[in-house]
């Protein structure tokens, strides 16, 4: 498990464009809980990358002139689920209107016409960048899970409005991401045996912990935040280690 972790921080390295005989004994390796906070920060970034891929091809079909986002629908719907297929993890991508909160075009063409104005990450999308929490899917649930699971369905929203040829904000572009993707990548966190991964809420509260993790004592322990990009939403989130010898 050791061996595991310590090429999980060679990759971090490589990925910082540097190998490790570049760092050398002054600037040593990530410990294993930095890298943690950044592998998850790396994975957290792309999807927003992928949803920011999405709205500058979406953007670039409402800058047509003549074009507006209820005429373009089977356009921009293409596009979303072209996303859709290559990622499993996006439950829902959908456009909605700006003036009236209604979904004009969606993956699979599910929620269209249904009214979303009310949903937080509209509000927070018409104005910029937007991550939200994770929460209970509200008119996901019947329609992907059906009212006979018995656990509910779980996302993490992005958000962000986009514009027409004026500039001016016509929609708001969301993605909807599974929970259980942010779960399985806390579980393949390689650690150490004896230590665990915890993931914490912006208010310190337990999101998420590897099986057998100590839940006692957290506030003690050293957290590292998931420093998401500078210039993107942030979830707030940070890790910690938990277990014998945890602070290393």
């Amino acid at each position: 498990m050791a061996g595991a972790a310590g090429l999980g921080a060679a990759a971090w390295l490589l990925h910082q464009g540097r190998t490790p005989e570049q760092v050398g004994e002054a600037h040593p390796p990530p410990s294993h809980l930095e890298f943690a906070a950044q592998r998850l920060t790396l994975a957290l970034d792309l999807r927003w990358q992928a949803h920011l891929d999405v709205a500058r091809s979406i953007s670039g079909i409402l800058a047509r002139p003549g074009q507006d986002p209820v005429s373009q629908s089977a356009a921009m719907r293409q596009v979303m689920n072209a996303i859709q297929e290559a990622f499993s993890p996006v439950v829902w991508m959908g456009v909605a209107q700006a003036r009236s909160g209604a979904v004009v075009s969606a993956t699979q063409g599910i929620l269209e016409g249904a009214d979303v104005s009310h949903r937080p990450w509209f509000a927070a999308g018409l104005q910029g960048p937007y991550a939200g929490d994770v929460h209970e899917a509200v008119l996901l649930q019947n329609v992907l899970h059906g009212p006979a699971q018995q656990e509910p369905l779980r996302l993490v929203d992005y958000a962000c409005p986009l514009r027409d040829a004026q500039d001016s904000v016509v929609a708001v572009l969301a993605s909807h991401l599974d929970w259980n993707w942010i779960k399985g990548l806390v579980r393949q966190s390689l650690l150490p045996r004896g230590r665990h991964l915890v993931l914490l809420s912006r208010t310190g509260s337990v999101l998420f912990a590897q099986d057998g993790a100590p839940l006692d004592d957290l506030d003690a322990l050293p957290r590292a935040p998931l420093r998401q990009a500078a210039d993107g939403p942030s979830f707030g989130w940070s890790v910690i280690v938990t277990g014998t010898e945890a602070a290393v």
